[in-house]
């Protein structure tokens, strides 16, 4: 008989692979050392309906320009417009003089470039922070998929682990009586591809530790 624990990792497991991935298929083991490869007709912003972040700035017919490349593509981008943004983006380490209200305006963009999540944080001593993202590259490599008239290969999607150091904090840098944020860059290990994490802290009126109890919003950004 399944435990009820274990129907319930199988449930998350399987609801991780479709919402936001990956999903490594047994048959692409030995081009991509395990790593997920998707379909030509199947990049990331299609396959996935959660977890994807564009580059700021990036504009619609960027996308549309991109869609017509795929080959064999069945759906398409969704509907709408992009919204305008014109704010400038940045990520250094330290103090930030803005509020979170830029940050939540990219996250519900229509090609949304930063996602967060809010906890109520017991912070005594240091706060470790780990990221774990992948990067999709275009290419064709000879016996993936199917070759065309001319005998070129269909160039798929391919997975590449973004794994920056974990983030270690001091929670001392968070405990203040008024709101605290503050940002760190992350190593991605790729010149293409600058993620930042902002911090928004603040104290929680119904704290049973007043000076430990934060209300601390976790934001990653793609600038």
């Amino acid at each position: 008989m399944t435990e009820p624990i274990e129907v319930r990792s199988q449930i998350l497991d399987s609801l991780r692979r479709e919402l936001v991935g990956p999903d490594p298929r047994p048959e692409h083991q030995s081009f991509n050392n395990g790593e997920e490869i998707l379909r030509p007709q199947d990049p990331p912003r299609h396959r996935y309906s959660s977890g994807v972040l564009f580059p700021g700035g990036t504009r619609l017919e960027q996308i549309e320009v991109a869609d017509e490349e795929e080959i064999g593509d069945e759906s398409g981008p969704p509907e709408g417009d992009e919204p305008e943004d014109d704010t400038t983006t940045g990520c250094g380490a330290g103090d930030s003089d803005s509020t979170t209200e830029h940050e939540v305006n990219r996250a519900n963009e229509f090609l949304p470039s930063a996602m967060g999540v809010t906890a109520l944080v017991r912070c005594h001593g240091y706060l470790t922070i780990t990221v774990h993202a992948g990067r999709y590259e275009k290419k064709a490599v000879e016996g993936l998929g199917k070759q065309d008239k001319e005998g070129k290969w269909q160039p798929h999607h391919w997975r590449i682990p973004v794994a920056p150091p974990p983030l270690k904090i001091d929670c001392d840098l968070l405990a203040s009586t008024r709101p605290i944020m503050k940002e760190f860059p992350l190593d991605t290990g790729s010149q293409g591809m600058k993620l930042c994490l902002h911090i928004y802290s603040r104290p929680y009126v119904r704290a049973e530790d007043h000076k430990h109890d934060r209300i601390v919003t976790f934001t990653l950004t793609h600038v």
